[in-house]
């Protein structure tokens, strides 16, 4: 039997050549959670950012939703965990909310990648063989999977040994 169970759904859609949107939610029992993100995709940046709460445990939960206001301007990149967790986490914020946000911007990293490499379309990243694909995500998501793994990882084993 479940004791407990959390739903966290995210969707990227295409605005226009320039921005993506994304819609990040989540569910569980005690919470009802959507925020919207919009990223400029040329320069991986944040350039809104939206949200509302349905269910919250609380009532003092909801003022944690002005500050996604604190995300626009933050570019989609490696550290920007800290800089959610900055903006709207912490004693302030909600960590529900930057579980929410970052789910969003672990699934955009990979559209990111494509648009930085000339491919606005994800028929054309599966176009690609196998090993261009890794060899194009390891230019944003190097060490992040075995994948990507990079040969400094092995430089660095065999000078251990």
């Amino acid at each position: 039997m479940d004791l407990y169970q959390r739903n966290i759904n995210v969707s990227v859609h295409r605005m226009d050549d320039d921005q993506i949107m994304l819609w990040s939610t989540m569910l569980d029992l005690d919470h009802s959670i959507r925020v919207q993100l919009i990223i400029d995709a040329a320069n991986r940046q944040i350039v809104d950012a939206s949200g509302e709460m349905l269910k919250v445990p609380f009532s003092i939960c909801q003022q944690t939703l002005a500050n996604l206001e604190r995300l626009k301007g933050l570019t989609v990149k490696r550290g920007i965990a800290k800089e959610v967790s900055a903006a709207v986490g912490r004693n302030t914020g909600c960590v529900h909310l930057v579980e929410t946000v970052m789910s969003a911007v672990r699934l955009v990293f990979p559209f990111l990648v494509g648009y930085g490499s000339g491919l606005t379309d994800w028929q054309q990243l599966e176009q690609l063989t196998e090993e261009e694909q890794i060899q194009l995500g390891k230019l944003f998501l190097a060490d992040t999977c075995l994948a990507y793994k990079t040969d400094a990882d092995e430089e660095e084993g065999e000078r251990a040994r």
